[in-house]
This record gives C-alpha cells, structure tokens and sequence, in this order.
C-alpha cells in the first residue's frame, strides 16, 4: 500500500537485463478511491539505455486522460496516469529493450494526491509479472508476500570431467528469503556434485516468505582449487573454462527454454 501523504514513493518490483529485442509484460494495478490523483510511474535505469517503451491502458477499468512516456529524466523513464473515474484501474506497461543487459532497473510508483485527503491508493502485487535475467541468474517474485510462494527455475550444465563441485549461491538484497543452506553472510547455497560425465540440470526450489521488491540472484561457483574456477560465466553466453581435471561446459537456457548461443 502507498502511504499517506502528497507524494509518497514504493518499489514495487526490480528486474535484471532484460531479454535481447524481448517484450517485459507488467501490469500495474490500482484501485481508485478518488477521482484525479496523479501517479508518476518512474523506471529507473540504473546503467545503460532502454529503447521503445509503449504504455497502454484499460479503458474499461478506468480513464486515462493523460498517459505517456515524458522521457529520460535524471536516468529515468516516466509515465503520469490520472484516472477520471473510481474504481479499478490497471496500467499494463510493455518493454521492449534493444540492450539493458547488465543494467537492472527499478519501478517506483509516485502517487501525487491533489486532493486533502491521501492514502486510498493499493497496488495488487499479484498481478505483477516479471520476466527478468541477470549477469548471473535472477528470478524475481509475481506475488510477493505470499508464505506458499515456490520460485523454481533450472541451472543446467555439461561436465566434461567427473569429480567437479558446484555451489550454487543465492544471493538476497533483503534478507528475508529462506533456502536450503544459509550462509553467514547471508547468501544461501547448496552443493553439487558432479559424479560422472554428461549433462545436469539443477532444479532450484526456493521457498520465500517475503521477497516483494528484493532481487536476488543465483552465482556458480566451482570448488576446485583452481583458482579461474572461483567465478564463471555470464547466461548469455557458452563458456569453456580448463579446470585441473578438465574442462566444464554451461549451457544456459532462457525464460522459454532455448539454449543461448550454443
């Protein structure tokens, strides 16, 4: 809920890179107590450019006098809606990103009251959806707050060489997610290890009580000593890297399951 006052501010959702020339499909939903309240919708960049942004609207949920991209404002890309009717109201925002890898951004709602009395305004966090990527592996919530909420997604792997361990790290910006193995540091991992040679897809379960506006993302590390295995490989692309025992392939697969330059 956005608190009282005459300009208030939450984040409600964060994401990574996007996908390359992909459509990031969010709705952003509102129930309208009274009638022309500003909100300014801000996503802020927080690294290179995003292109092509189109907003549109349901007009049977509300009306939107006013609803358009001002442009690039300090790094941010804005929208102002100004509903006409009570009611609910949704504003489904689509990006299309030429090139935000690297380069996570964050959605701000500014909810401007004109009017004496504030803080009527909700926001519905189930019905966000997030499509997102992130250097390392990033997954981010459509119904945050939710104790029976399940992320799963896969890490899969080709071992060229028997006997190599994995860590898989999840790492939270808020803390609150709880998973199979906390760290002191308060990353949480689990342990993999490769026993034979082929290829391995790792299901990742993680159970989170609330992680409403906290990214985090998944880190493989590999155990052996080798030290230029302590740190590997961005999804967007196929890398080799030598180990003492060989060399180990990850194939990193997409949001609809294509492998990414193979």
């Amino acid at each position: 809920h956005i608190m009282p006052g005459p300009a208030s501010t939450q984040t409600i959702f964060a994401v990574g890179d996007g996908l390359f020339g992909g459509l990031l499909n969010n709705t952003l939903a509102f129930t309208i107590i009274e009638r022309d309240e500003f909100f300014n919708i801000l996503w802020q960049c927080q690294g290179t450019d995003m292109y092509r942004i189109t907003h549109t609207g349901r007009a049977d949920l509300g009306s939107f006098s006013k609803l358009r991209a001002i442009g690039k404002i300090a790094g941010c890309v804005e929208v102002v809606y100004i509903p006409k009717t009570i009611g609910s109201a949704s504003i489904h925002v689509h990006f299309q990103s030429m090139h935000i890898s690297g380069s996570p951004f964050v959605v701000n709602i500014v909810a401007h009251h004109t009017s004496a009395v504030a803080g009527h305004t909700s926001m519905d966090p189930s019905q966000l959806v997030c499509v997102a990527g992130c250097p390392w592996r990033e997954w981010c919530s459509s119904g945050a707050g939710s104790a029976e909420l399940i992320l799963r997604d896969d890490l899969r792997l080709k071992v060229h060489a028997p006997e190599q361990k994995f860590e898989v790290f999840w790492n939270s910006t808020s803390g609150n997610a709880s998973a199979i193995y906390d760290r002191a540091d308060g990353q949480h991992r689990v342990m993999f290890h490769a026993t034979v040679s082929g290829v391995y897809s790792l299901r990742v379960y993680l159970n989170s009580l609330h992680i409403h506006g906290s990214p985090f993302s998944v880190q493989v590390h590999a155990a052996p000593a080798n030290p230029l295995l302590s740190r590997i490989v961005l999804p967007h692309s196929t890398k080799n890297i030598a180990g003492e025992e060989g060399s180990v392939q990850y194939l990193l697969f997409d949001d609809f399951g294509k492998e990414i330059n193979k």
